[in-house]
């Protein structure tokens, strides 16, 4: 076996050191006690010596290999067992744990390696981030420590996340130290935190002029949901989408940071929605990719659960083999892409498992399934040319298993759908915004509305005429002609709540509608510009006083802000309607599999 050249000479080296394992574990062979070593006399004796070096010649037979390359590796397998011996024998007499911290993330400054932390198991996390970020010169700020698939919080102790002598930590390092990218390297530090707090500010949101962030289906479609339930879903979704465009930037240390907060919050929610779509099982294999493409073997027992879990949530969305997604789709050659990874996935935790014939069977499952998909994505410059983007291009040849007209017709087809999906889903988010009708049970129907302004009527008066009569449009014309009076006092009272909920004076709210023709959007703008106060017939106690205008600037901002946030948050989220989590040029999929192939052919 020729391990020596290639990139792949690490990866090759853990092979062998898995096989070594392997058979010092089949053999039942100690090597810190006799006849290989003697703690006692803290050496080795000629004899002992001698054991060795026939253990040495022994493994050179059987896994073929060199004499002088199964010398080195047994002795730094002994030297290993030697000094985590005397790190147990240290932490039950002084209660000071050996943690091995292995980094990841560093871009150009700090390469990946492993280090080890000595530290009480009682103290805050802080602590550990503090000695870490000594040994790399670093400031504690941007390290992240990753344990059992968890995003460790610095105010609590190492022994909350299970953390025993001898365990082993990921340390994630945000940013580049250079000096020119410092402004980079903070904004990345407050990412996730800033994340959150705007996803909460728009979550909790009363603006119900322009509601933020809304959850569709599949088919672009709106799904309005209890708010408890929508918070919680549309945090771990957003994230998610955040940690994905990391991704797609090969940030996969801040990727990672961002899928495993998402993971808390998908893992906090209640919503029988999570049964029956696949966005928790993605996020797990999404969660896998970044331990692959980071190199962390310590985290292979989550990597193994989360794909566990993927593959059983595929099975149960897309069926065993495939059935139910062709029966919803008319095809599974997009999802076939999802499967490829996964088995990719599987077979490399496999291998680092030391289970190579299971390994070499799904990746050689892998290899098929890539080699189809690459022979039928070969028709895509033909769809480039006709200006089709190259993800509608792959996505429409392998729905169609590479028939370059059907997948012509399939994205044409996609593409009505979802402009089909966005025009009802404007006209809900419309009738939302405009309320419920008298019944208490219907939304208020921007159809009716539409077909009232059409005839000539206001559409603020079309709007409350709509509510007052359930949306039946004979009623709503009998009413806007007979009872106008009556539906302006309902409309002012209606609208008033949306303003003074802002905390604008009521008084001021009405002569803002008026002057605005009851559009409360445009009444709300003039407001927040005259701080809360426009001119007009109003009594002396009406004036806001200069604390009162303090208030109403502050509610003024509120707007601001969220639009603000919803800017932030909007910036990786992916609003072309393509499906890019099934769009994959297979370049990094094909990458991987050749290199463990390569090595489990050898």
């Amino acid at each position: 076996m020729n391990c020596s050249v290639s990139e792949d000479g690490s990866l090759c080296n853990e092979f062998i050191s898995l096989r070594f394992r392997e058979k010092l574990k089949n053999d039942s062979i100690k090597l810190w006690l006799p006849p290989y070593y003697s703690v006692e006399n803290k050496g080795q004796s000629e004899e002992e010596k001698r054991a060795f070096q026939e253990l040495v010649e022994k493994f050179a037979v059987a896994l073929n290999l060199d004499i002088s390359v199964c010398h080195d590796i047994l002795c730094q397998f002994q030297q290993n067992a030697l000094k985590h011996l005397q790190e147990r024998s240290e932490y039950k007499e002084t209660g000071v744990a050996t943690i091995r911290v292995k980094v990841s993330g560093a871009q150009n400054d700090v390469c990946q390696k492993t280090i080890n932390v000595s530290t009480k198991l009682d103290v805050p996390v802080s602590d550990v981030q503090k000695m870490i970020a000594d040994k790399l010169g670093l400031s504690a700020e941007r390290l992240k420590l990753i344990a059992g698939g968890q995003v460790m919080k610095s105010d609590q102790q190492l022994m909350m996340y299970g953390i025993q002598n001898g365990c082993q930590l990921m340390a994630i390092i945000l940013g580049a130290c250079a000096g020119e990218k410092l402004r980079a390297e903070e904004v990345q530090l407050r990412s996730v935190q800033q994340m959150r707090a705007d996803i909460g500010l728009l979550a909790n949101s009363t603006n119900q002029v322009d509601p933020y962030l809304q959850i569709t289906d599949q088919a672009g479609n709106s799904l309005y949901l209890p708010d408890e339930e929508r918070r919680s879903l549309v945090t771990a979704m957003t994230l998610h989408e955040k940690g994905r465009a990391a991704m797609k930037r090969n940030d996969y240390a801040l990727a990672l940071i961002f899928l495993l907060e998402a993971d808390k919050e998908f893992s906090s929610c209640r919503s029988q929605l999570l049964e029956r779509v696949d966005n928790f099982a993605l996020l797990n294999m999404d969660i896998a990719w970044c331990y692959l493409f980071l190199e962390n073997l310590a985290l292979l027992p989550d990597a193994e659960q989360r794909l566990k879990q993927c593959e059983a949530k595929f099975k149960y969305s897309y069926g065993p083999n495939l059935e139910r997604i062709v029966e919803l789709k008319g095809s599974a050659g997009n999802e076939a892409t999802l499967l490829l990874r996964l088995h990719l996935l599987q077979g490399i935790v496999l291998f680092h498992q030391n289970k190579t014939d299971a390994a070499l069977i799904l990746l050689n499952e892998a290899k098929a399934e890539l080699t189809s998909l690459k022979q039928i994505d070969s028709s895509l410059p033909v769809l480039l040319q006709m200006g089709f983007t190259p993800a509608e291009g792959r996505l429409g040849l392998r729905a169609t298993k590479g028939h370059v007209e059907e997948a012509i017709a399939h994205i044409e087809k996609r593409r009505q759908e979802l402009k089909a999906a966005r025009e009802r889903d404007g006209l809900e988010r419309e009738s939302r915004k405009m309320g419920k009708c008298v019944d208490g049970q219907q939304w208020v129907s921007e159809v009716v509305v539409s077909q009232l302004v059409g005839m000539g009527f206001q559409r603020e008066l079309a709007v409350e005429a709509a509510r007052n009569s359930n949306n039946v449009i004979h009623e709503a014309i009998t009413l806007i002609n007979e009872q106008p009076h009556v539906l302006t006092q309902q409309l002012m009272r209606t609208l008033l709540h949306k303003i003074t909920d802002l905390g604008f004076l009521s008084t001021m709210a009405k002569l803002a509608l008026r002057k605005n023709n009851f559009n409360v959007e445009r009444a709300i703008e003039e407001l927040t510009v005259c701080n809360g106060y426009i001119e007009g017939e109003v009594s002396d106690e009406d004036i806001p006083s200069t604390s009162t205008g303090k208030t109403l600037k502050d509610a003024g901002k509120i707007l601001k802000r969220e639009s603000e946030a919803f800017s932030r948050i909007r910036e990786d989220i992916n609003e072309t309607g393509v499906d890019d989590y099934l769009d994959s040029t297979l370049e990094e999929e094909e990458r991987f599999l050749l290199r463990y192939l390569s090595i489990l052919q050898s």
